[in-house]
């Protein structure tokens, strides 16, 4: 008699799994410490108070007190920021983009002292000048060297004003006192001294005024950008003052 062949179906195979051992553990998941843990920098910054070094930084230059405070990220940013908007006031409307107005000074040394009065000019620089230095030396630099000195009357006292000089006038280096060089109506050459050389001679039209101001939207347009950069930078101003000073650990979280 033949054998009958043994077949192993799949429904009477079972599978075996291993026993754990009784003496086996699973090793708990070592817990993460302080150093790894996101705090969102809870534990690099100090406590948070007023920072009068930073607030005077911030106004030297924008961005310099947040990169004191250790915010290197935000110091560029307010940077590119603050700066930019100032430059791109300046191509806009030139140097006029800054200006402080017109000044009036005695007319002699032993003449009393002159209040200017303010005028809409002098109120829109306010928030230019806080932009910092930067603005500050562009006004100065307007107002000695791109303006002029003239003869006025201020409440029926002699006085020296500094304003724009006129199409038809140049600037005394040496003086700074406005020097009319050709017809005011006309516009025909007119013989005048010549600062530079002390003689008299004939102008010409390469005698200019220093500056041209410019007229219309674009110095409007100039002067907010400047304005609008220093409102910017007075912001970063006040959140480096009440900002929080990251520490120099080299394993703080940077941002």
């Amino acid at each position: 008699m033949t054998p009958t062949p043994t077949v192993n179906h799949p429904a009477t195979t079972f599978l075996t799994t291993p026993t754990a051992s009784p003496t086996h553990r699973p090793t708990p998941p070592t817990p993460p410490t302080m150093t790894t843990l996101d705090q969102n920098a809870a534990e690099d910054l100090f406590p948070e108070r007023f920072q009068p070094v930073a607030l005077l930084l911030a106004f030297f230059l924008p961005g310099l007190g947040h990169w004191y405070l250790g915010l290197r990220r935000r110091a560029r940013l307010i940077a590119l920021g603050v700066l930019g908007l100032f430059a791109c006031g300046l191509l806009t409307a030139g140097i006029d983009a800054v200006d402080s107005g017109q000044f009036y000074m005695p007319a002699s040394t032993t003449s009393p002292p002159i209040i200017t009065p303010v005028d809409r000019e002098m109120v829109g620089i306010i928030g230019t000048l806080f932009v910092g230095p930067v603005a500050i030396a562009v006004d100065q630099l307007h107002q000695r060297r791109f303006k002029v000195l003239a003869e006025s009357y201020l409440g029926g006292r002699p006085v020296l004003i500094r304003r724009n000089a006129k199409p038809f006038e140049i600037r005394d280096p040496a003086t700074g006192l406005a020097i009319a060089v050709r017809e005011p109506i006309t516009d025909n050459p007119i013989e005048f001294k010549d600062p530079a050389t002390g003689t008299k001679r004939l102008s010409t039209l390469a005698d200019r005024p220093p500056n041209v101001p410019s007229l219309g939207r674009m110095r409007e347009i100039g002067g907010l950008f400047t304005c609008l950069a220093g409102m910017l930078n007075l912001i970063a101003m006040v959140d480096a003052a009440w900002g929080r000073k990251r520490s120099t650990d080299p394993d703080a979280r940077r941002r």
